[in-house]
């Protein structure tokens, strides 16, 4: 039995008024003209007043609704009230008995974006299946990009590409990219087996094309081929761990800025399992200490002010070199520790992994050689200090360095 011969409903939550159109168009498709039903849900922070629960009263809801009831499909619409919009999300899903739950995101989103925020949210345990729309609008529903790789968040993207194909009478592309550029006919073909594999018994879907591309990259196959003309690229989220806290992903978000095509990012349901330990890490992870949107960029200039060398810098660095030397001459433990307390390497080595976490280049490459500069002036004074003393036993502290172990 179908999803439409059971009635397939899907929870739509609208917030802005440019994207609930698209979100209504691509909701009534996927609920279905037979059985299926949409539920329009809008979030308001504040207490809703008196004759303001009308449908006209809320302009992304009534667009909503007429772009799901133009469609042939049942609509109804809910206004909830609550300070947590994932948190109203998650429960009216349950209320529902939602199939379905269908977001929309912009795709490129600041820090101080709240939006970005829910959606991981929602996400990180979702409550049913989750479709999230990003990129531009469409205009019509015929044409699909399906990228195949393992997981089974793929295969329900597929499944939701071949429905909406079979409704439209349109046509799906299942592609798999071969990460050797040079596409010769022996990588082609071992790509299409394994394209065929991970196809299973879809492969043999009327309205399903095998395609195989070679490319530098799956990521740059995929935006090569989403720029293709693709009404709407659809795409598994990828396996994220339990700790992970940016569930978009990267590659939904290169495809749908890089290709301007739109694009479909679906995750299902977790099973029991990992939606208890993912629900557990986010109770502990509430706990921890988290810096406003103000206080992570001063974090950051901070951050970026230490890894670059200044005449402080190297002062500092030359001071808690020499403190360090004079301690191994002398065989104290404790001027060689108050030497690291002295020293501003670390800030460097901070900025170096500030630079790795956000792909920063030139922050990298400012740190890095922040650090060679420092690590170069501490050897240099130390050899200096090392001359001034010729001949000198060398002491224990000495000794218990010049075979470092694990």
């Amino acid at each position: 039995m179908t999803d439409q011969q059971q009635g397939f409903c899907v929870l739509l939550p609208v917030a802005d008024v440019e994207s609930a159109a698209s979100l209504g168009a691509l909701a009534a498709a996927l609920a279905g003209p037979a059985t299926g039903e949409v539920v329009v849900l809008h979030v308001s922070r504040k207490s809703v007043a008196v004759g303001q629960g009308e449908r006209h009263d809320w302009p992304a809801v009534d667009r909503a609704v007429q772009a799901v009831e133009e469609a042939g499909v049942a609509a109804s619409y809910v206004i909830r009230m609550g300070s947590s919009v994932d948190q109203v999300i998650r429960r009216e899903a349950v209320r529902k008995r939602a199939d379905l739950l269908l977001l929309g995101w912009r795709w490129v989103a600041t820090a101080a974006d709240h939006t970005e925020t829910v959606l991981n949210t929602v996400l990180a345990n979702p409550p049913c299946d989750v479709v999230v729309l990003g990129g531009p609008a469409f205009d019509r529903l015929a044409r699909f990009l399906v990228p195949v790789s393992t997981g089974h968040n793929v295969g329900r993207g597929l499944e939701l590409a071949l429905r909406l194909a079979d409704e439209s009478d349109g046509q799906v592309t299942a592609l798999y990219v071969c990460s050797q550029p040079d596409g010769s006919p022996h990588v082609l073909a071992e790509g299409n087996s394994r394209l065929q594999l991970l196809l299973g018994e879809a492969a043999g879907h009327p309205r399903l094309e095998a395609k195989v591309i070679a490319a530098s990259s799956p990521i740059q196959g995929i935006v090569d081929e989403a720029g293709q003309g693709y009404d709407l690229v659809w795409m598994g989220a990828s396996q994220a761990s339990v700790i992970d806290t940016d569930l978009l992903g990267v590659i939904p978000r290169r495809v749908a800025t890089e290709s301007g095509a739109p694009v479909a990012l679906v995750r299902r349901r977790s099973r029991l399992a990992a939606r208890l330990m993912r629900w557990t890490w986010w109770r502990l992870y509430n706990f921890l200490p988290t810096l406003s949107v103000d206080e992570r960029r001063q974090v950051q200039k901070t951050i970026y002010r230490g890894a670059r060398p200044r005449i402080d810098f190297f002062l500092m660095m030359a001071l808690s070199a020499a403190i360090a030397a004079f301690g191994l001459l002398l065989g104290s433990p404790a001027v060689i520790i108050g030497a690291m307390l002295v020293a501003p390497l670390m800030s460097a080595i901070v900025g170096i992994g500030l630079g790795v976490v956000l792909g920063g280049a030139e922050l990298l490459r400012k740190a890095l050689w922040t650090a060679l500069q420092g690590m170069i002036l501490a050897i240099g004074v130390a050899a200096l200090i090392g001359l001034l003393r010729p001949g000198l036993t060398p002491t224990h502290e000495i000794m218990s360095r010049i075979r470092p172990g694990l």
